[in-house]
């Protein structure tokens, strides 16, 4: 069917979740998978001492409250005493990329001198190694930097869940997808609730062309973030477009659609899915909807011309929704449909054949496609 031409969002974008916030919340090679970590393993990744844990939780209200430089000075002073704490490595990464581009960059500069400083001193202690090259990682100037950093980290100990995230995803960024998945499949094995493993997993999966195996780890990411709407989209599309289950899509839009009403990826979405489903006076009617509502967004306008052409056999509204978006400007149609462009002229110019004479004349405004 028609179906396949329905634009879609890139995949997964800039992986910047390190720099978001600790994978948890409050709480090498991928080699054979070890058994679960421990409770005090699990510990010293997130826990600081008693002792410090007044200061800790001051600065996640710092933060909380956007007050990022007071939180990285009580973070910082707290790191030579919690050397395996990995939850700090977390907070100060997270606190330094809300900071001013000025500020930031003096900021890594001194946090990468001193977890760089700590590891060599530490480095008897293969815990305390590990999680000091970790944080050295997250700060390194250069990516090569980084990679040679979370290289020791994860030689040290292959036990940091979080550092073997974090090469997991630069080994997936690279294109090794093999590298990446044992170690994301060890990561998972050492900490179940680690989120963006589960998500990096799942775009490892996509690549591989693995789509239900890339399906249920979306599933499995989303069940410990119900509240991230771009990877609810990103999973929708999935079953949407690459597993075609619109049944099992269905509640998951229309709960997006209920919490936003008239959000257009939404819309663009249920529509594809009422297309999927073979229910095309639906697709079309959710199609012009967004029409109305957001006139001049190009994905709009091709799939409701592919709608009209492929699936509705309406060749004069096809022939003009193909002709208004033939006169919009070049660079905006290359930068939102590129691909699409190949076959626009040859659809007008055969559809105009089909209809001779009874041709529409051409749309002034996108109101003359509705």
């Amino acid at each position: 069917m028609g179906f396949g031409t329905v634009i879609r969002l890139p995949s997964l974008g800039a992986w910047a979740l390190f720099a978001l916030g600790f994978l948890l919340g409050c709480a090498g090679s991928g080699g054979s998978r070890p058994g679960p970590a421990s409770p005090k393993q699990v510990a010293t990744l997130e826990n600081v001492r008693p002792e410090d844990r007044a200061l800790l939780l001051s600065a996640q209200t710092l933060i909380d409250t956007g007050r990022f430089v007071e939180a990285i000075a009580a973070l910082e002073s707290l790191v030579p005493a919690n050397p395996e704490c990995a939850r700090l490595v977390l907070l100060l990464r997270r606190s330094v990329s809300e900071l001013p581009p000025e500020q930031r960059g003096k900021a890594e500069a001194r946090l990468f001198q001193l977890f760089t400083r700590l590891e060599r001193e530490q480095r008897q202690e293969a815990h305390r190694s590990a999680n000091l090259a970790f944080g050295s990682a997250l700060f390194a100037p250069h990516p090569d930097k980084e990679l040679d950093w979370l290289r020791l980290a994860t030689g040290r100990s292959d036990r940091h869940y979080y550092a073997l995230t974090k090469l997991a995803e630069r080994r997936w960024r690279n294109g090794e997808l093999n590298r990446s998945r044992g170690l994301l499949e060890r990561a998972l094995s050492l900490q179940r609730n680690l989120a963006e493993a589960w998500l990096i997993l799942a775009a490892v999966e996509q690549d591989s062309g693995k789509t239900k195996s890339a399906a249920r780890y979306y599933r499995s990411y989303l069940d410990l973030r119900p509240l991230d709407r771009d990877v609810t989209l990103r999973y929708v599309r999935l079953l949407l477009h690459d597993l075609e289950r619109p049944a099992q899509a269905e509640p998951v839009l229309l709960s997006l659609e209920k919490a936003d009403p008239g959000n257009l990826e939404v819309g663009l979405d249920i529509a594809a899915m009422r297309w999927l489903e073979g229910d095309t006076a639906s697709a079309e009617a959710k199609y012009r909807e967004m029409l109305e509502r957001h006139p001049d967004d190009l994905r709009v306008l091709v799939n409701l011309g592919n709608l009209y052409y492929a699936a509705l056999d309406k060749p004069a509204k096809a022939l003009q929704v193909y002709r208004y978006l033939s006169k919009l400007p070049t660079e905006a149609r290359l930068a939102t449909i590129g691909e699409q462009l190949l076959f626009v002229p040859e659809r007008i110019r055969r559809l105009e054949k089909q209809l001779g004479d009874k041709a529409p004349a051409p749309p002034k405004t996108w109101r003359d496609l509705l």
